[in-house]
C-alpha cells in the first residue's frame, strides 16, 4: 500500500490517460463512415503515454506481476507514443510530409527496438539514450512543423493545437534533458 500512495500521482495521471484512450477509441470505432481520424490518433497518444505512466513506476510490478510481460510492456508506449502525437499533429494542423515521415521512423524505430531486443541483438536499456536523442530531434523537427502551421493558418482551433504541440514539446525537452542528465 505504501508503493500505491508514495506513486498516486502517476498512477491517476497515467490512468487518467489511459482511459481517455479508451473511451477515444472507443468513440473511434462506433461512428459510421467516415470517421475522423485524428480521433484514432489521438486514442493511439493518450493510451501509450497512459500505459507507459503506469507501468514505468513501481506500481506497475503490482499490476503485471511478471517480469518478461513487464519488460517489454514498460519501455514499449515511450517508444511507440509519438506515433499517435505525430498522427494526430498531422490531421489537425493539416497534412504535413514531414510529420507524416516523423510518424513512420518512431513506428519502425519503436518496433526495431523491440525485435532486436527479441532477437538479443541490442536491448532496450541500450537503446533508450539513441532514443532520448531521437526524440529530442522529432520533437524540435515538429515544432518548427507547427510553428510554421500557425503561421500559415488563420483558425483559431489550429492556433489552440500548435501552442498545445509546443507546451507539450517543451515539456518533453525538459523530461529528456532530465533524462539524459543535462
Amino acid at each position: 500500500m505504501t508503493v500505491f500512495r508514495q506513486n498516486l500521482d502517476s498512477v491517476i495521471l497515467g490512468a487518467l490517460f489511459f482511459f481517455i484512450g479508451v473511451f477515444t477509441a472507443f468513440i473511434y470505432f462506433i461512428r459510421s463512415a467516415p470517421r475522423p481520424d485524428f480521433l484514432g490518433w489521438f486514442a493511439l497518444l493518450s493510451g501509450f503515454l497512459g500505459l507507459y505512466y503506469v507501468l514505468s513506476d513501481p506500481i506497475g510490478e503490482l499490476l503485471i506481476p511478471s517480469v518478461e510481460l513487464r519488460y517489454y510492456l514498460g519501455p514499449s508506449p515511450f517508444f511507440l507514443f509519438p506515433i499517435g502525437l505525430f498522427g494526430f499533429m498531422n490531421n489537425m494542423i493539416g497534412p504535413d510530409r514531414l510529420l507524416r515521415k516523423l510518424r513512420d521512423l518512431h513506428l519502425f524505430v519503436g518496433l526495431g527496438n523491440v525485435l532486436l531486443d527479441l532477437l538479443d541483438i541490442l536491448y532496450m536499456g541500450e537503446v533508450i539514450f539513441i532514443y532520448l536523442g531521437l526524440v529530442t530531434i522529432t520533437i524540435s523537427l515538429g515544432t518548427f512543423v507547427a510553428v510554421k502551421a500557425w503561421r500559415k493558418d488563420g483558425r483559431l482551433d489550429g492556433k489552440l493545437i500548435v501552442v498545445g504541440f509546443i507546451i507539450v514539446g517543451l515539456g518533453g525537452l525538459y523530461d529528456v534533458s532530465a533524462g539524459l542528465g543535462i
